[in-house]
């Protein structure tokens, strides 16, 4: 009986054994499932942290992109120019083979190629550098100076007006330029584009002609003869303004 009694004892040793080791082998087979979810969990998180906007890239990033808004004001602007160069093309070519008439400002104003042959220029010439961008308005301190050159060459045969330009009032032809994609989608190209600036660059410096003519005029009771170049300057470190020259 003691020996059935022990082996009976054995048995039931041996089934808590194996109990123990399954529930064991089972903790640690659930224990390797929850550290594994976990470990996926956390990898689709920090995944999902790599998307990120337009705006939260780096700069040197964002700059080989081209946003919507960007495109489509460029893509406007461009349309506003080529309209303006059509009227221009226009006006062009209805232009009658009658005498124009001047107006108050340009009255008297001729083209350098009219001036009188023989005339010395002098090394000294007023200057004006300080107009806002886009601007032909004269300043205070810029009548000033040219009122005392002239004061100073009163005996002059005539004066000459040189325009001056800056390379960065022109930004937007630059940027238009530099954005082949904008070619294909308006039919556009870069010579036409290259010329529109010109015609612009044009526009500005006779304006600003102008204007300094108009300051000699009024100053001497329209006595001064005054000739524009038939050029204009291109400054690239921000002087925009008009030059004045005298030819004794």
């Amino acid at each position: 009986m003691q020996k059935e009694a022990k082996f009976k004892e054995s048995q039931v040793n041996i089934l808590h054994y194996v109990a123990y080791s399954l529930l064991i082998a089972a903790l640690g087979i659930v224990g390797y499932l929850y550290v594994d979810l976990n470990s996926q969990s956390s990898q689709d998180r920090n995944n999902a942290k790599k998307v990120v906007s337009f705006a939260e890239l780096p700069l040197d990033v964002q700059k080989e992109y081209k946003s919507i808004n960007e495109y489509k004001s460029l893509e406007m602007k461009l349309k506003n120019i080529q309209e303006q160069n059509k009227r221009l093309t226009t006006i062009n070519r209805d232009v009658s083979p009658a005498p124009l008439v001047k107006s108050s400002a340009d009255k008297n104003f001729e083209d350098l190629s009219e001036a009188p042959k023989g005339a010395k220029l002098i090394k000294e010439f007023a200057s004006c550098y300080d107009m806002e961008m886009g601007s032909y308005i004269i300043s205070w301190e810029c009548k000033k100076n040219i009122i005392s050159f002239i004061n100073k060459h009163k005996d002059a045969k005539y004066f000459e007006i040189i325009p001056l330009v800056d390379d960065a009032e022109f930004t937007l032809y630059k940027n238009l330029e530099n954005n082949d994609f904008i070619y294909d989608k308006l039919n556009v190209t870069q010579n036409s584009i290259n010329k529109m600036k010109k015609l612009s660059q044009s526009g500005l410096a006779k304006h600003r002609a102008v204007e300094a003519n108009w300051v000699i005029k009024v100053h001497t009771n329209k006595k001064a003869k005054v000739y524009s170049a038939n050029y204009h300057l291109i400054s690239h470190d921000g002087k925009r303004g008009i030059l004045v020259r005298a030819y004794h």
